[in-house]
């Protein structure tokens, strides 16, 4: 059986995580979901529980085109970069303990999972936690 690092594998999926928003809606508990359409056509979806998220209006967000996916290491944000300088971030609650702040799910149905103090989470989309 192969071992799979989530960390690496993390920077690899951020990385191609690129395309048009072609989703942006909110949900609940006061969230959102995106998804996002890469060139190939193939979605990618995103999604947070126990996160703020800025712009938290999701009419600003759909039509933008992702050229960027990184998490700042100090302060844990997620901050995905559009074509046209502006940005989207998840700023994890750090009084939260959550399992988990934010997942990106894959055209391959995985989903990478981004956990309290910097941890990784990669798994198939259709295994139960």
């Amino acid at each position: 059986m192969a071992v799979m690092n989530p960390e690496a594998i993390s920077t690899e999926l951020l990385a191609r995580f690129r395309g048009r928003v072609t989703t942006s809606c909110p949900t609940y508990p006061e969230s959102i979901h995106l998804e996002v359409t890469d060139a190939h056509g193939s979605i990618w979806g995103l999604g947070l529980w126990y996160a703020d998220f800025f712009p938290t209006d999701t009419a600003a967000i759909l039509g933008k085109t992702v050229v960027s996916a990184d998490v700042d290491e100090q302060t844990e944000t997620l901050i995905v970069g559009f074509s046209d300088g502006s940005d989207f971030r998840i700023v994890p609650d750090p009084c939260d303990y959550a399992d988990e702040w934010w997942e990106l799910f894959t055209p391959e149905d995985m989903v990478l999972g981004y956990c309290p103090g910097g941890r990784w989470r990669l798994a198939k989309a259709t295994d139960p936690r």
